[in-house]
C-alpha cells in the first residue's frame, strides 16, 4: 500500500495527552511497537468508512452497479498494515501479485488520472469522516500501552 499523502490530526488535549505518555515510556523497548499497535487499531474505522465510500463499477446502460464477476474489487482490497521498523500503520487499498483483491487503480480513483478518470477521494473522505475516532482510539490505546509498560517497571 502507498500513501497517498493524506495526514490526521489530533486535537490538543489528545496530543499533550499522548506526548506525556510517549516521554515516559522513552526508556521503554516496545516504544514504536505501541504506537505502530495503536495507529493499527485506530484505523479500524478509516477503513470501514474507506469501503463504504469505496466506488464501484456502474453498468453504461442501466445506472446500477454492474453485475460482473469483478465488481467491488476495489472496495474487498482496502485494508490495513503496520509498518515493519517505523512506529507507523497504513490504511488503503492493498496491491500486488499476492493480493486475493487488487486494488492497484485505487489511485486513479482517488486522485484522477489526465486521461478519463476524474477524481474521486473516497479514502480521503473516509478519513475526514472519521477523524474523532480515530484520534479517541489512538490516545486510548497509547494510554493502554503506558499502563502496561509502567505496571512492568513498578515490578522490577
Amino acid at each position: 500500500m502507498r500513501s497517498n499523502g493524506i495526514s490526521i490530526s489530533i486535537s490538543d488535549a489528545d496530543l499533550k495527552k499522548a506526548t506525556r505518555n510517549l516521554s515516559a515510556l522513552k526508556g521503554f523497548s516496545g516504544q514504536k511497537r505501541s504506537i505502530r499497535d495503536a495507529a493499527y487499531k485506530a484505523l479500524t474505522p478509516v477503513v470501514k468508512a474507506a469501503r463504504q465510500n469505496a466506488p464501484v463499477r456502474q453498468d453504461p446502460y442501466t445506472g446500477k452497479e454492474a453485475n460482473s464477476k469483478r465488481r467491488g474489487t476495489l472496495k474487498r482490497s482496502i485494508g490495513k498494515k503496520k509498518a515493519r521498523n517505523a512506529p507507523v500503520a497504513i490504511a488503503g487499498p492493498r496491491s500486488g501479485k499476492n493480493q486475493r483483491f487488487d486494488g492497484f487503480y485505487g489511485q486513479h480513483q482517488e486522485k484522477g488520472t489526465k486521461r478519463g478518470i476524474a477524481p474521486n477521494p473516497f479514502m480521503e473522505r473516509a478519513l475526514n469522516s472519521s477523524k474523532a475516532e480515530v484520534s479517541a482510539i489512538f490516545s486510548r490505546e497509547l494510554d493502554v500501552a503506558f499502563d502496561k509498560y509502567s505496571a512492568k517497571a513498578l515490578k522490577k
